[in-house]
């Protein structure tokens, strides 16, 4: 899968829509930030559900100068879909979840400017998601 570049004030679309039963660990989505992009917005978009299919999310810092290991610095809880519904992430530093912005889901970390995003699947019950992210200024 190509690198995908999170610009500020601009979409991007990590993950095209489609029916998924494991981990994307396989298609992991690479991203670098462009300069001024501080932090970004991810929507998982499900269009679908076979049962209800457990999806976390997290974020990885990369090391592109050293051995490209991601270590995990954003975990988001699991959401499980019982139909077309979405979530939505933050990481951007200083970001204080609130709990009153549902469906938002904040990790107040600075957005690596090398990373990876991957989304663990607890069963195999199909989902049909996306990715799209919106980069910060």
């Amino acid at each position: 899968m190509a690198m995908k570049t999170l610009r500020p004030n601009q979409w991007e679309e990590l993950l095209t829509t489609a029916a998924r039963t494991t981990a994307i660990t396989g298609t992991t989505i690479e991203f670098t930030l462009t300069e001024g992009c501080r932090g970004f917005f991810l929507f998982l978009d499900v269009t679908g559900v076979t049962d209800t299919p457990g999806l976390t999310p997290s974020v990885n810092i990369v090391d592109p100068g050293g051995d490209n290991d991601a270590e995990p610095i954003a975990t988001f809880g699991a959401f499980a879909p019982s139909g077309a519904s979405h979530k939505v992430y933050l990481v951007y530093a200083g970001a204080v979840e609130t709990g009153a912005l549902t469906p938002l889901e904040m990790q107040g970390v600075p957005a690596p400017p090398h990373g990876t995003i991957t989304v663990a699947v607890a069963d195999t019950d199909s989902c049909t998601y996306g990715i799209r992210a919106y980069g910060l200024g």
